[in-house]
């Protein structure tokens, strides 16, 4: 009878441990009144985050890259935005070994979308941009560095999906 009382008491606990609810440690809103879209959130060296997604220009009517940089609670260190004129799309972000930033996403030229890399400093600054496309719609949803320094991309192309 004990056995069989321990036994349940041990199931009960490992059922109350599975579908305990984690608490919250923060919640943060970011963005403006808009249509504003985070899409990529990553981890930084310091336990930090860098985020990019899209911000809503309301004079232009367009869209540019927004890259956001936080500390460990979510308290914003800084915030760029990255684009002109016409649309500028974020899709992903992640550190680089120099510290910097690289993001990938879209550019649109005529009627067509070029894949868009832009390389930023520690700070969020840009340090060069480069666009990837021909006669197709390209889109870059993910970008790493490689061992040798450069990066891989992962996009789509209305032709193919590539790396």
């Amino acid at each position: 009878m004990k056995v069989k009382i321990l036994c349940l008491v041990m199931f009960m606990l490992i059922l109350r441990s599975l579908f305990a609810q984690t608490d919250t440690l923060w919640t943060k809103i970011i963005g403006k009144k808009y249509n504003d879209v985070i899409n990529c959130i990553m981890p930084t060296r310091d336990g930090g985050y860098i985020i990019v997604g899209n911000a809503y220009h309301q004079v232009r009517n367009d869209y540019d890259i927004f890259l956001i940089r936080t500390d460990s609670y979510g308290d914003t260190l800084w915030t760029r935005t990255i684009g002109g004129p016409g649309n500028e799309f974020g899709n992903c972000v992640d550190t680089t070994t120099d510290g910097g930033y690289i993001i990938t996403g879209a550019k649109p030229r005529q009627n067509y979308n070029d894949v868009w890399l832009v390389k930023t400093n520690s700070n969020g600054d840009t340090a060069w941009t480069k666009t990837i496309g021909r006669y197709n719609h390209d889109v870059g949803y993910c970008v790493k560095q490689t061992d040798d320094d450069g990066y891989i991309i992962m996009h789509f192309s209305n032709r193919s999906m590539a790396i």
